[in-house]
């Protein structure tokens, strides 16, 4: 499987570094929450970066 980067920018780049995707993620506003032994991560209503992450969790998955 491969990983497609729809990653939303706050300004056009030539190149992404990992890092700067890493700490966007990171800092992303988002609410852990436990039950029934599952965990879920909780985004806000239309979160530019929900596609990203669940490129990153069905690579990863896999």
């Amino acid at each position: 499987m491969t990983l497609t980067l729809n990653v939303p920018i706050r300004k056009p780049a030539q190149r992404r570094r990992i890092r700067t995707v890493i700490q966007s993620i990171i800092t992303l506003a988002a609410k852990v929450t436990w039950h029934a032994r599952s965990h879920w991560l909780r985004l806000g209503r239309g979160s530019p970066w929900l596609p990203v992450l669940q490129d990153l969790y069905r690579v990863c998955r896999a």
